[in-house]
């Protein structure tokens, strides 16, 4: 048995996902109802799954027979990298079959002690269990646990055709420093998967910190923002802005409608069409004053709006620069000032390009990300526009999210009412999709600080945009530009916003009686606009959603700010 380094596994896991082979996407996933699981801090792991209906079972001879393929043991927090995952390789030589003929009753792996002082010491699968004991220094994990314990055993070792999944939140009976100990987890729908690249909730918290102020445009909390990006950017990318040097060349100051600002700009060069881009970014300011919510708290610390997607993009960047070929296209990551003035930094850049619009083939935006609106919508999230580079884009976004738990909804550009820097690029004609988590109670308000970011769900839309922005970079066509359509709104959008208005009632207790009437008249009249069908879908039609939409909106503004994590 060896230690495979996670950076390996993410490599392998990216490599993949670059030729279109990915090992993961071809697998058989079977789920395995969590019983109980245990981490100690850097000590041991252990699961236990059983199954009253049974588990598929591995044919004696076949491929995924671990005695002669072996398997592969990864235990994961579903939101961070680092210290919160290990990877085992169990060899094939560990393995032994049960019952006559050997493998007809399940399969036993036996670990043996070795330098790095033992690991897992035993793995069974059998038709009603499968549970598994790790020890010892290789056993990485430290709890606590952000988000959920993702464990995925995988056979053979190395392509995994066949993984047997967990994902471990279930009945949280303890989580600290010291151990993690869930129960009683459900069988997920489809494999948890780690963090690509590692996304690093260091990030969050550095930007979003109380001594930078709220990252206001020309203030000293700004200028501590750039160097916190510019140092991290500094790992993996280049700066853009090659008439510079040193940390100069990562910045694009500005003087545009009467502010000042600095955007943080860099690229990973790409390979056979490396003169061709495209951008993946989001603002890094916020704002130097908001609405308090507790008496003396007056930092508006703006973590998911917008120190989550600045981490969003760093996320991407870091997994695409650690792809072991790089993409056909380069990857511009960009992070921009003075949104909060009126989109003034990606404004400046679209006037002031680094690179041809012209030759940028996509732009890929974060703004407010890992907010949950409600409980009950904890898993719903938005991409605003994808129809500005048709179809081409849409199938691309779909098969990016293919596979994430992830209740993603695709909505017009009209949707993201022109308040993120989207807008400059679909000006400048430039294919674009926007992700976001729409405004929430804690929106420019104190409440909005780390407290507050669903780190698990951050790590999922990472993933999605990672896919679509690498897909995007790969393709042989990129998607052609698609102005917006005059009919601004969809039949395919009120059947998203039905979706979620009626979700949304789940948590009708938590509006005022009068947001109540409102939520529930917009319910109606939405859901009749569904029932009518597509051929019926008019301009009253649009002008009724667009108005319940902006009113659904306000009401989740005025409910308690609270990351509903």
């Amino acid at each position: 048995m060896r230690v495979i380094p996670d950076r390996f596994v993410d490599c392998v896991l990216c490599a993949a996902l670059l030729v279109g082979q990915c090992a993961a996407a071809q697998a058989v996933d079977v789920g395995m109802p969590g019983g109980v699981t245990v981490v100690k801090l850097g000590n041991v792991t252990r699961f236990v799954a059983k199954s009253a209906s049974g588990f598929p079972l591995p044919a004696p001879g076949s491929a995924e027979d671990p005695t002669t393929g072996g398997a592969e043991l990864r235990f994961f927090d579903t939101a961070l990298g680092g210290a919160t995952r290990a990877t085992f390789e169990l060899d094939a030589s560990g393995w032994k079959g049960l019952g006559r003929p050997a493998g007809s009753k399940g399969y036993r792996y036996k670990g043996r002690d070795d330098a790095t002082g033992g690991a897992c010491t035993s793995v069974v699968i059998k038709e009603k269990t499968i549970k598994a004991v790790c020890k010892g220094t290789p056993v990485t994990l430290s709890p606590p646990f952000a988000s959920t314990e993702g464990i995925v055993l995988g056979l053979p070792a190395g392509t995994a055709a066949l993984r047997y999944c967990a994902e471990f939140g279930g009945e949280e009976k303890k989580n600290d420093a010291v151990q993690m100990r869930r129960t009683t987890a459900p069988a997920p729908a489809v494999c948890p998967e780690p963090p690509v690249g590692g996304l690093d909730p260091n990030d969050v918290l550095a930007l979003s910190a109380d001594a930078l102020q709220g990252r206001n445009n020309n203030t000293a909390g700004s200028v501590a923002a750039q160097q916190i990006l510019i140092d991290a950017l500094r790992e993996f990318a280049v700066g853009l802005n090659y008439s510079q040097t040193g940390d100069d060349a990562f910045k694009q100051p500005f003087v545009q409608g009467g502010q000042v600002g600095t955007n943080v700009v860099a690229v990973i060069p790409g390979s056979d069409l490396a003169n061709e881009y495209v951008v993946v970014g989001g603002h890094y300011d916020h704002v130097g004053a908001c609405t308090s919510l507790v008496a003396g708290d007056v930092v508006c610390n703006g973590a998911t709006d917008n120190a989550a997607g600045a981490a969003a993009v760093l996320t991407v960047g870091r997994a695409i620069a650690a792809l072991p070929v790089p993409p056909r296209r380069s990857v511009v990551l960009a992070l921009w000032d003075a949104e909060e003035d009126g989109l003034l930094g990606s404004l400046y850049y679209a006037n002031n390009p680094l690179v041809p619009l012209m030759q940028t083939v996509a732009y890929v935006n974060f703004d407010i990300q890992g907010a949950n609106l409600l409980p009950s919508l904890k898993r719903y999230t938005f991409a605003v526009g994808p129809e500005t580079g048709g179809t081409a884009m849409g199938t691309l976004l779909g098969q990016a999210a293919s596979g994430t738990n992830l209740d993603l909804r695709s909505l017009s550009y009209i949707f993201g009412q022109g308040r993120s820097d989207f807008v400059n690029f679909v000006n400048s004609g430039v294919p674009t999709v926007f992700f976001t988590d729409s405004t929430g109670p804690c929106y420019h308000t104190s409440g909005d600080d780390a407290s507050v970011v669903d780190f698990g769900k951050l790590e999922k839309q990472t993933r999605v945009a990672y896919e679509l922005a690498l897909a995007l970079a790969n393709a042989a066509s990129p998607p052609a530009f698609v102005a917006p359509s005059p009919a601004l709104a969809t039949y395919a959008d009120a059947v998203a916003i039905d979706e979620l208005l009626t979700a949304a009632l789940a948590d009708l207790s938590m509006f005022s009686a009068a947001d109540q009437l409102l939520l529930t008249g917009a319910q109606v009249e939405i859901a009749a606009i569904v029932a009518a069908g597509p051929g019926n879908f008019d301009s009253a039609d649009v002008l009724t959603l667009l108005l319940d939409t902006l009113d659904l909106v306000d009401a989740l503004t005025r409910t308690e700010c609270d990351g509903f994590r």
